[in-house]
């Protein structure tokens, strides 16, 4: 199984078109619910700051494990594909604010950043994707990717305001379209060889 784009999917060709914009979508159907997506490169405050107040408030970054080697970013624990957090090591005040955040998130994707332009512990947490998985991590960095903003995804998971619980397919489909953003599933995004 692998992620690629079927040329027939209208709703993926919005999608990228929005990445390109600087727009975060709602990508859904994979073991987080619904989250927010949008592209590491170029990322803004504004955008950051849209995610957190309309996603869980924790943020990740999707990159391949081949980037996160790089940049001497390991596994947190064991063998998990979430890494120590991390922040930019300059630039930033505290780390914790949209500022702060986008500008982390903009130096993970950037291929000119070294292990020393990021300290640790931080406040940004990077999940390693991997070509036998497919999951929403793995979604949203394909869909980056294929929009041409490099292969480093940002991801907000949406709650329910009420119940704080994992927001539903449906539920999420409504939340994108009061707010204007393209939704679209996981399995969009996969075909099989």
């Amino acid at each position: 199984m692998s992620l690629a784009v079927a040329p027939s999917v209208d709703t993926v060709d919005l999608a990228l078109a929005e990445l390109g914009r600087g727009r975060p979508v709602v990508v859904h159907g994979g073991v987080q619910g619904a989250v927010l997506v949008a592209a590491a490169a170029g990322i803004t405050p504004a955008t950051v700051a849209f995610l957190v107040r309309y996603g869980s408030g924790f943020l990740e970054a999707a990159a391949p494990e081949s980037v996160l080697d790089a940049l001497d970013l390991p596994p947190a624990y064991g063998r998990s594909a979430r890494t120590v957090p991390f922040d930019a090591a300059s630039g930033v005040s505290t780390g914790i604010s949209a500022t702060d955040r986008a500008r982390t998130l903009a130096l993970l994707a950037d291929p000119a950043t070294r292990p020393e332009d990021l300290t640790r512990p931080g406040h940004v947490v990077a999940t390693a994707t991997r070509p036998d998985r497919v999951g929403t991590a793995e979604a949203a960095s394909a869909l980056i990717e294929l929009a041409g903003l490099g292969p480093v995804a940002v991801l907000c998971t949406l709650l329910d305001e009420e119940s704080g619980e994992l927001l539903d397919t449906v539920t999420a489909g409504a939340f994108a379209r009061v707010e204007g953003l393209v939704d679209l599933a996981v399995t969009d995004l996969i075909t099989r060889e």
